[in-house]
């Protein structure tokens, strides 16, 4: 995350999936998906990832996918920080885990 909201590379990303979304060929490939979004931030509030979470809600059920999980991962700051965390990594599995139950 970036200043409370998502960094241009992952608006970029997901720019990518509403173009693929309004290819009629490519449609049918979203809908009835899970997601889960990892929300990676410097800041020590959790909270902080409500803004790029509400923004995935939001596209997710305008295309179709439900959001399976959240997990907020505050205090990285790096890509070693989260190995470091055995919290998160539990919390990814068992978001994980709550995204591929009932299928």
């Amino acid at each position: 995350m970036y200043w409370w909201g998502p960094s241009a590379q992952l608006e970029a990303f997901v720019d990518r999936w509403y173009g693929a979304w309004h290819n009629p060929a490519h449609r049918a490939a979203f809908a009835g998906k899970r997601a889960i979004v990892v929300a990676s931030m410097g800041d020590s509030d959790p909270a902080t990832a409500r803004r790029v979470v509400g923004m995935f809600e939001d596209a997710f059920t305008y295309m179709g996918v439900t959001l399976a999980a959240t997990v907020p991962a505050p205090n990285v700051s790096n890509c070693f920080d989260a190995s470091k965390r055995a919290h998160l990594i539990d919390a990814a599995r068992a978001a994980g885990r709550k995204a591929v139950a009932n299928l």
